[in-house]
């Protein structure tokens, strides 16, 4: 829709919009004069309109991805949590009204959202700082337990709406322990960099830039650390993680690290996975393919950006009910 010729009144006006699409569509962002939305949660969107604007909607034709895993060859052999924006509530069906992240691991490891993040049918979005989703205690325990033990994996799928300033997908940095973030504009665009010692130890060569859906595999021990993408071997490390610097007692979020709200991932999180051992280069490209197969190839026959041109940063999509 669009809207001119808009009044001021005594305070500023806003209206709420729905992006629905037709059967067998995605809605992917939303056009125009992004600059003023007030807030996105899903396909809906509010905007301010105290001035003339144009706002549209832009969507992509395909299918939603089966939110059942069931039908889909995940590695399972040393799951500690496993986390699904499709299957989000363990049921087989996606619930856009959850507010636990259920464990698929079946350990009962189950993980809070926090009250400002929407649902869309593939994964939680996000546009504010704070701390996106926080681990229960025995997930949070067990997580931390994994990453003290020197031998694990940590997997995840995500789109970013924006890459020009510091975000975190996984960290821990107020007691010492893990963290994966991308960097901030200062870096290579969309640069991922990782934490072990509770320091900045690499600054990769990997990237991600906004609206690109990627999957990253960290797989690591004592002295070796590698980073895949997409299933792909993409960086290789040998820093010595100092066990008593992954501590038991760190508290670890996924969408941002405990200290810094401002630094929360904004963007669309499809799924996120701890695993209490390394995965093999092979299991990593089959936990890939199920993901992509679920994520992408579901939406559309694309695997290593999702599309939406430059416009994602007026409002992330995902699949809504037509």
């Amino acid at each position: 829709d669009s809207h001119t010729n808009w009044r001021t009144g005594p305070t500023t006006p806003t209206l709420t919009f729905t992006a629905t699409p037709d059967a067998g569509s995605e809605f992917m962002a939303w056009g125009g004069d992004t600059d003023a939305i007030v807030s996105v949660n899903g396909c809906e969107v509010t905007v301010r309109v105290d001035e003339p604007l144009s706002l549209y909607a832009t969507f992509r034709a395909g299918t939603p991805p089966t939110a059942s895993t069931a039908d889909y060859n995940y590695v399972t052999d040393g799951l500690v949590v496993w986390y699904d924006g499709a299957d989000n509530a363990g049921v087989g069906v996606h619930d856009g009204t959850a507010s636990t992240w259920t464990d698929l691991s079946g350990n009962n490891r189950d993980a809070t959202l926090n009250a400002a993040l929407g649902w869309v049918a593939d994964g939680w979005t996000n546009n504010v700082g704070g701390y996106p989703v926080t681990l229960g205690t025995a997930a949070n325990t067990a997580v931390a337990n994994a990453l003290n033990s020197n031998s694990f994996t940590v997997e995840f799928m995500a789109r970013p709406t924006r890459t020009t300033s510091r975000e975190n997908y996984f960290a821990s940095y107020n007691t010492g322990g893990l963290g994966i973030e991308h960097n901030s504009s200062s870096k290579a665009l969309g640069q991922i960099r990782l934490w072990f010692n509770g320091n900045p130890d690499y600054d990769t060569d990997v990237t991600q830039v906004a609206g690109e859906t990627a999957g990253f595999s960290l797989v690591a021990n004592a002295s070796s650390q590698k980073l895949y993408k997409n299933g792909q071997l993409a960086f290789t490390g040998t820093r010595t993680i100092a066990k008593n610097k992954m501590l038991a007692t760190a508290t670890y979020y996924i969408g941002n690290d405990a200290s810094r709200p401002n630094n929360a991932f904004r963007g669309t999180f499809h799924s996120f996975r701890v695993y209490n051992r390394q995965l093999t280069a092979e299991e990593v490209a089959q936990n890939a393919a199920a993901d992509r197969a679920r994520f992408l190839e579901a939406g559309a026959a694309a695997w290593a950006n999702a599309g939406g041109g430059g416009r994602r940063g007026g409002g992330e999509g995902g699949w809504c009910a037509p």
